[in-house]
């Protein structure tokens, strides 16, 4: 039986150093990292509280430098076990501090004011903008860093996983109600193990879905326990920023753990408002190229909150040419803004690369090649984005109708049709690295319910390949696995008509069904299916994923004529609208390996665009880009295939090559 707690949570620094906490002192909620990762040596932006008490000083919460002077860490660390705010002469931080025992390690500042976060309310939730910021005593030393914050109205999407530092425990034990009864302390900085906790914002559900908390859920690979609170929360260890700090543990179970981890959400307008305007972080302007006034490295702050690379000269010369302003910073004030490893662009590059295509769409491999089915159906066709080589596949033996798929092991799966009578005869499995082919029965079901339809096939991100059995009225769905095992999904007679799939995280499977009503479903490996209405009201028609877990709709504004939104859609079939799209001619979505959306539209967006065509891209957080580009005179084809440098491939009908198209900027 699960029993429901949570709780601020309470450091075992002087217990475990034999120390009874002085009268009127509460140990703070302190979250640490159990059976996670030391990190050698400590980031330039790692805090490490310390409080002075009647029997001396000893390890608080944790923190991390955001600007110059200034440290942020929970608000909760600063009041007293009456309530009491903590006055800023008790405190102390160090920076940078790899081993809390080598004192010859980085630099101790005094505190001469802390300050906690507004509370629109007195009687708001406990944990409502558990933040607060410590101005230290002193310069900073050359070798500081800040941690990025995450942009405003940034938020990470249900299933992603996040990493947590924090100083504290390396283990702990509780008793039967969740008390800590013992703490083995850690001198490092230590962080969770990859794939340690995701986001998934059903166990905020107690707490009334506070907008400004992350719920993230243990996945049992290292736990925050005791320790300090006020740590960061990431999203990417190798460029950093912070989406929440450590707030609180919830959720404690019968095998004795907290299972869930509550974080104050720093993207949250108001607080990072707050912050950014107390410690005074240098505000980023879209449009403008940022310059490290040391390395000369430049980057270009754009509309999604980031600074993103200029990686080449041609770009950099092309954005001075339509006017971007420069501006030089130094190496400290340039770490205020976020990173993004997306380089920055300027204009768009279009070209044409000949290949023999049968239009059908696109395709990315495994191998970084763009895949096509080959003209007439005869084999497969790929193209290698960055030589432009192409290279012909199974020429012999084979006709299909539709785009190839692939499964985890790099081989291509595609529905093999007789030319004479248009009869499917089988699913083909064949590897394109040793030419070996094999035929696979097509399941009766299946067979049966394509009559004036069609079967497509589909990657899914676990390595297996679904095959999509669709008929007038109704739609079988077939999961094949590498090795050829055939299993059905969803009722054995099928169940309603549904357009392409697009995957999930983790092998799942999302399609809306059609005619559009705006439901949607998602099937499982295991064999379930999950209908999920709308309850938005958004006419969705089009279904887009990269096998990570963001999944966003495409479709029409509730109540409007010939206007068009894009939704996200969680892990549990919750919707929210992100976006509006500027004009009402709407094509094909895409989405890329960030999460982010491409569609294709007709139009001017308001006068802006003078070539009549754009892709729309929409980030997570609902921050869009507009990228005009001169239409070709092509059928295109299908959605476009991204690949990781940010080109955008497209087949075309019948016209014997793929477009391509490169926004530099």
């Amino acid at each position: 039986m699960r029993k429901a707690a949570i709780g601020l949570l309470i450091s075992l620094t002087m217990a475990a150093a034999g120390m009874a906490a002085p009268a009127g002192w509460a140990m703070p909620a302190a979250v640490a990292v159990s059976g996670g990762t030391a990190v050698v040596p400590a980031p330039p932006w790692a805090a490490k509280l310390y409080l002075k008490t009647p029997r001396g000083y000893v390890r608080w919460c944790t923190g991390f430098l955001v600007s110059q002077g200034w440290v942020l860490t929970a608000a909760h660390c600063l009041r007293d076990n009456d309530g009491k705010p903590i006055q800023a002469d008790s405190f102390s931080v160090v920076i940078g501090r790899t081993d809390l025992t080598d004192t010859h390690e980085g630099q101790v500042f005094g505190v001469s004011a802390v300050f906690a976060a507004p509370k629109p309310k007195a009687d708001d939730h406990a944990l409502f903008r558990d933040a607060a910021l410590l101005h230290l005593v002193g310069p900073m030393p050359s070798w500081a860093r800040p941690l990025p914050l995450a942009p405003q109205g940034y938020f990470v999407p249900d299933s992603d996983y996040v990493t947590a530092y924090g100083y504290g425990c390396q283990s702990e034990t509780y008793n039967a109600r969740g008390k800590s009864t013992s703490c083995v302390t850690s001198d490092f900085l230590r962080m969770t193990k990859p794939g340690s906790y995701e986001v998934d914002d059903s166990c905020n559900e107690p707490h009334q879905r506070l907008p400004e908390l992350y719920c993230l859920v243990s996945l049992n690979r290292s736990f925050i326990t005791h320790g300090d609170s006020g740590g960061p929360w990431v999203t990417d260890t190798k460029d950093p920023f912070a989406v929440a700090l450590s707030s609180a543990l919830t959720d404690f179970q019968e095998d004795h753990q907290f299972h869930h981890m509550l974080a104050t959400t720093l993207s949250q307008p108001e607080l990072h408002r707050w912050i950014t305007e107390t410690a005074e972080i240098t505000p980023g302007l879209s449009g403008v190229v940022y310059t490290d006034e040391v390395t000369k490295a430049s980057w270009l702050f754009e509309a999604d909150g980031f600074r993103h690379p200029i990686t080449s000269t041609a770009v950099y010369k092309c954005l001075l040419r339509t006017g971007a302003v420069t501006v030089d910073e130094s190496p400290f004030d340039l770490a205020e803004l976020p990173p993004s490893r997306t380089p920055a662009r300027c204009g768009a590059s279009e070209s044409e690369v000949k290949v023999s295509s049968w239009g059908l769409g696109a395709v990315l491999g495994p191998d970084g090649r763009i895949w096509v089915t080959a003209f007439d159906g005869a084999g497969f066709t790929a193209v290698d984005p960055q030589t432009k080589a192409v290279h012909a596949y199974f020429r012999k033996g084979g006709q299909f109708y539709a785009a190839p798929a692939f499964d985890g092991k790099g081989n291509i799966w595609d529905a093999a049709v007789n030319s004479y009578n248009l009869s499917y005869t089988g699913f083909v499995r064949y590897d394109p690295r040793t030419g070996a082919r094999t035929t696979y029965k097509i399941p009766k079901a299946c067979a049966d319910s394509v009559s004036g339809g069609g079967i497509y096939l589909y990657g899914a991100a676990d390595g297996s390949v679904w095959a999509e059995c669709q008929g007038l009225e109704a739609t079988v769905l077939e999961r094949i696995t590498s090795s050829g095992k055939i299993g059905a999904i969803g009722p054995a007679s099928g169940g309603p008509e549904l357009g392409p799939l697009t995957p999930g995280k983790g092998g799942v499977m999302w399609a809306d069904v059609v005619p559009g009503g705006g439901e949607i479903i998602k099937a499982s490996p295991s064999g379930g299916e999950s209908t999920y209405p709308d309850y938005n009201g958004l006419g969705g028609f089009d279904i887009v994923g990269n096998g990570s877990g963001q999944i966003d709709e495409l479709g029409s504004c509730p109540g409007k004529i010939n206007i068009y939104c894009l939704e996200t859609v969680a892990s549990d079939g919750t919707r929210s609208i992100i976006s509006q799209i500027p004009d009402d001619d709407v094509g094909d979505a895409s989405m890329d390996t960030h999460g982010n959306a491409w569609i294709a539209v007709g139009g001017t967006d308001n006068g802006k665009v003078t070539t009549g065509q754009y892709y729309y891209e929409v980030a997570p957080s609902g921050q869009a880009t507009v990228h005009a580009y001169k239409a070709p005179d092509l059928v295109l084809v299908g959605p476009a295939v991204i690949t990781s440098d940010g080109v955008l491939w497209m087949d075309t009908y019948r016209n014997e090559c793929l477009f391509r198209l490169e926004f530099t900027g």
